[in-house]
């Protein structure tokens, strides 16, 4: 219990450092990151834990010593019963240890590939990093309606796009990589589907030069300009999900119309896909309407962008220092009014697979744990192996056994448990890992790669740890190991 209270003590101790650390790695990934500390409640859970860890652990041995001494004298002197149980129980924990290494390494391996693929997706937007994002909300009373909101918006992106180190400029109403989105079924006129087959598509309304400043390329027709006011042809441009929702290609559907409540809308225009809903999600279909144009009160479309994402893109400048001056140009053209939200478009993207990120963070931290106590645990066993059969070691070295025989005894006594520990944990991995599979981008449950990465790695520590008290083993004195009784 000394010994476990000690050890309990060191652990919390850990933990405080820990969690500082933590912290720092997830950053603002983790919304509650300030809300994690150690509380009177851990500490004595963790406290009361320790003790009775370490009163099990005390009590099993004390039991074995007290059947042994009920032995007779005799029995105790020649036999070694208390002693081989208390070896198999110790064999039994290692191998334990190493099937639990194995299982939460497989599951910090498949998550560290899934978040490796995640970070090579295309999320359909070029060169995020040289563009600054931020949100505005128009005041109901003071943008009553579309016209309005329209005039805000055009002359804050001309004024954006006239600063120094601006490339370009543009408005959205919904930032791309949110989980979230007005949606609703759509028809291309004079192609009826049934309503079961009808795509459900996002809407979004756009301003300014919003697609070129996001990095959107334009597969064919054109996109939404300064000619798509009000009082233009109703027009809008769609993404190539909505056109393979539809059965034709890009060339086919262009000029087709979209009807919304009494307005037909005719496709100008096809871009890219973007992953709107995040990168661990296919591109969904997608209508873009221009802010001047967007269908308001009737059907799908209504929120006309009265809160938007304004985007410009950098040149040769970082877009983070370009945050005084967007607040500036607002503040120019509506005295008063706040952005909020303001970040990169990379960090949007970053913020995006923060669950991943977390995710493989703390697996991979309980892996890291796990794999440090199956060595531990693992060199102690054959450790205290090595110190029991001194003296037969020095006999077999007196009767001529060579030093790399003995090594090869100690190491492979010792790898023995950690094959039976590795076995045992693959099939308890095979059988786990599927429960990770909604948390996995691109990586099946049971990848080889990962699993074959497992085995090497696990299979070097156990090497790393049978090699020390191996090579204790073979430096024994055959003359100091004979009189070690």
């Amino acid at each position: 219990m000394l010994l476990a209270a000690l050890g309990g003590f060191a652990g919390i101790l850990s933990a405080v450092w820990g969690i500082d650390l933590l912290k720092t790695w997830l950053g603002e990934s983790l919304l509650a990151a300030g809300a994690i500390h150690l509380d009177g409640t851990v500490l004595s859970f963790t406290a009361g834990l320790s003790l009775l860890v370490g009163l099990g652990c005390g009590l099993i041995p004390a039991r074995q010593s007290l059947g042994q001494a009920a032995t007779d004298l005799q029995t105790a002197l020649h036999g070694q019963t208390a002693v081989a149980g208390a070896n198999r129980l110790r064999s039994l924990l290692v191998i334990a240890e190493m099937a639990l290494a194995v299982v939460l390494l497989c599951g910090a391996g498949l998550l560290l590939r899934s978040f490796a693929q995640l970070q090579q997706t295309d999320s359909g937007l070029l060169r995020p990093e040289q563009v600054l994002t931020a949100q505005v909300s128009l005041p109901a009373e003071r943008y009553p309606d579309v016209a309005r909101v329209h005039d805000f918006y055009t002359r804050t992106v001309a004024r954006l796009q006239g600063l120094p180190g601006v490339k370009g400029a543009g408005v959205i109403s919904l930032l791309p990589l949110q989980d979230w989105g007005m949606n609703g079924d759509v028809e291309l006129d004079g192609h009826p589907l049934p309503p079961a087959q009808a795509p459900l598509a996002e809407f979004r309304s756009v301003a300014g030069d919003y697609f070129r400043t996001m990095g959107v390329s334009l597969q064919t027709g054109r996109l939404i300009d300064a000619r798509d006011s009000a009082s233009a042809p109703p027009a809008i441009v769609i993404n190539r999900a909505l056109v393979r929702s539809f059965g034709q290609t890009e060339n086919e559907i262009l000029g087709g119309k979209i009807t919304f409540g009494s307005r037909h809308f005719t496709i100008v225009g096809v871009v890219a896909d973007v992953r709107q809903s995040g990168l661990d999600r296919p591109a969904r279909p997608e209508i873009y309407f221009p802010i001047a144009q967007a269908p308001t009160g009737e059907g799908p479309g209504q929120n006309f962008a009265q809160t938007a994402t304004l985007v410009l893109r950098a040149q040769a400048v970082d877009p983070a220092s370009l945050a005084q001056a967007m607040r500036r140009v607002v503040q120019g053209v509506d005295p008063g009014l706040p952005l909020y939200h303001i970040e990169t478009l990379r960090s949007v993207i970053s913020a995006s697979v923060a669950d991943s990120r977390t995710n493989t963070l703390l697996l991979g931290c309980f892996a890291a744990v796990a794999l440090a106590l199956a060595a531990l645990g693992l060199y102690g066993v054959v450790s205290y192996a090595v110190t029991q059969r001194t003296r037969e070691l020095g006999i077999r070295m007196a009767l001529g056994a060579q030093r790399g025989d003995l090594f090869r005894l100690i190491v492979g006594s010792g790898m023995k448990l950690a094959l039976i520990g590795l076995g045992a944990g693959l099939l308890a991995a095979f059988g786990l890992t599927r429960f990770l599979a909604s948390l996995l981008h691109e990586v099946k449950p049971i990848d080889p790669v990962t699993f074959a990465g497992v085995i090497v790695v696990l299979g070097l520590v156990a090497l790393l740890a049978n090699y020390l008290p191996a090579r204790r083993a073979t430096s024994v004195n055959p003359t100091e190991a004979l009189r070690a009784e």
